[in-house]
């Protein structure tokens, strides 16, 4: 019934929450192993229900692993045609 305002919530608080999962070095690597997997399984879950974005899945994977989030800047076209004919 008001299952959006549980995604509006995760939404807001999942970046901080996913990094914090994989800042934590200090594991077992089989404690490491059982973490990465069930982060995994719930990114799967969340893929195969349409939960979010696909973007927005991403930048959590990305932000778990602890690798630069690279934010693309779309351009227009008018300005890669004026760039290719300098």
């Amino acid at each position: 019934k008001n299952a959006f305002r549980y995604r509006d919530a995760i939404e807001k608080m999942a970046h901080d929450v996913f990094y914090s999962l994989g800042k934590h070095s200090g594991m077992s690597r089989m404690t490491r192993h059982k973490m990465q997997t069930a982060v995994r399984t719930i990114l799967a879950a969340w893929t195969n229900w349409s939960v979010f974005d696909h973007s927005f899945l991403d930048e959590l994977e990305t932000r778990f692993e602890g690798r630069e989030i690279i934010k693309m800047v779309p351009i227009k076209v008018e300005e890669v045609e004026e760039e290719l004919e300098q």
